[in-house]
């Protein structure tokens, strides 16, 4: 399930990524805080 949604978040990203690099950066660090929380 937790792959599931890796995989559209990314996907989400790379296309977001293509047009707006500074809000790729910076969803990318907040996903990564995000996954770091739920992991404890």
């Amino acid at each position: 399930m937790t792959k599931v949604i890796a995989v559209a978040a990314f996907s989400i990203l790379v296309s977001a990524c293509s047009y707006n690099p500074i809000q790729y950066e910076q969803q990318r660090m907040y996903d990564n805080a995000l996954h770091n929380k739920q992991n404890g």
